[in-house]
């Protein structure tokens, strides 16, 4: 098989656009898990203000 300059050329490309691509996936990955622990962290504020509310009822009733 003859290598040309034009198909070692297309080989780098195509290897560059795989590393791309490759760096995407991972960019993507991490963007997941950002998401995720974020969905955590809402979910946590969430039943810690509804847990602030209660409490600020609680003691409410307690000094009426």
């Amino acid at each position: 098989m003859c290598l040309t300059w034009a198909s070692v050329a297309h080989e780098r490309f195509r290897n560059e656009d795989f590393a791309k691509f490759n760096a995407r996936e991972e960019d993507v990955r991490v963007m997941q898990s950002q998401y995720k622990q974020m969905q955590m962290r809402i979910e946590s504020m969430e039943k810690l203000q509804a847990d602030f509310e209660e409490n600020a009822r609680y003691v409410k009733a307690w000094y009426t």
